[in-house]
């Protein structure tokens, strides 16, 4: 990558650094052609945002359609092929790492205060400026040892069901199924009740509605699953055989497999949340910006403010875990 004399030069003085990581999920086996062939999943380098992934993140079409992020990681992280095949976390340190590559460790920015009780007669909306020490915030993206253990087992079929991180591409999809079911619905809200059901047309709107919005609650439950075992331990993989499944099995175990997919995600954000009180009301906050890359890529300016606070990391039983300071001023 780097015969061109001049990129060695660069390359030599730490003007275009990279920064090594292991992904989060290296451990989850990834589908064919996600990465280069022979990478190492534990020393992945990550580069600089050029002028490119500039262009790319702050292209309003591109981020609203999901085609931004994968696309700047395909030239930050040429080791990955396939970025929508990563998961959530995997993306996140990524973006972390490009973060620390182009502009240090070092990383401000302002957040509203969120307290939702008045303070005196309004609501606080302070404006806090924070400090993130990057390279402590990453440590919080170390590889798992092992996949969290999220296995169900469900009584009434005596099958068991291995869930695993949701796929980037898988989560983009679902959100613009989402959005669109919500059009669709919107829309159907602003006809008239009154002689809806005598008209056809409208019913058939309001069935493919609905049958938009199960297909897309079933494929993000499906994208949830790694794998279904039977009574036999006979592990099933194939994702259009785990979709029938869904489709045939009761409603109620339907739920408890949504249930616990939700506490999974739910555990695995909270590695990237940091808390901190505001300086005006003492209201603790969270902040999560990682998958912000127009507030992740903001140039970094030195705090001259003595770092005051430190975040708390979430207890999730890894290895390599620290703590991230952060200071408010």
């Amino acid at each position: 990558m780097f015969d061109n004399p001049l990129l060695t030069d660069l390359k030599s003085q730490g003007v275009i650094p990279d920064v090594r990581i292991g992904l989060p999920m290296m451990k989850m086996p990834y589908p064919d052609g996600t990465f280069r062939e022979g990478v190492n999943l534990e020393d992945i380098p990550v580069g600089v945002l050029r002028v490119l992934e500039e262009n790319t993140y702050r292209d309003p079409f591109l981020l609203a359609s999901g085609k931004a992020i994968p696309k700047m990681i395909r030239h930050i992280c040429p080791d990955v092929l396939e970025p929508e095949n990563l998961t959530e976390i995997d993306v996140e340190a990524i973006l972390i790492a490009a973060r620390l590559a182009s502009f240090g460790p070092t990383m401000k920015f302002k957040h509203t205060c969120q307290n939702p009780q008045p303070v005196g007669e309004n609501l606080c909306k302070h404006e806090n400026e924070l400090v993130i020490d990057l390279q402590e915030f990453i440590l919080r993206y170390a590889p798992f040892e092992r996949l969290p253990e999220f296995q169900l087992t469900l009584p009434r079929l005596n099958q068991s069901v291995q869930l695993k991180p949701i796929r980037y591409g898988s989560a983009v999809r679902i959100m613009l199924k989402t959005m669109e079911a919500t059009r669709r619905a919107d829309a159907l809200q602003d006809k008239p009740l009154e002689g809806a059901l005598q008209d056809e047309a409208f019913v058939k709107d309001y069935v493919g509605m609905v049958e938009h919005a199960l297909t897309t609650d079933i494929e993000s439950i499906r994208d949830s699953i790694l794998y279904v075992a039977s009574r036999e331990d006979k592990r099933v993989f194939n994702p259009e055989f785990i979709e029938q499944w869904l489709r045939s099995i009761p409603a109620d175990q339907i739920v408890l497999i949504r249930e616990r997919a939700q506490e999974l995600s739910r555990v695995l954000r909270e590695i990237g949340q940091t808390k901190y009180a505001c300086g005006a009301c003492g209201h603790e906050n969270l902040v999560q910006v990682q998958l912000d890359p127009q507030k992740l890529f903001m140039p970094a300016e030195e705090s001259s403010q003595p770092r005051t606070h430190s975040a708390e990391l979430p207890s999730i039983g890894r290895k390599g875990k620290s703590h991230s300071k952060i200071s408010r001023r």
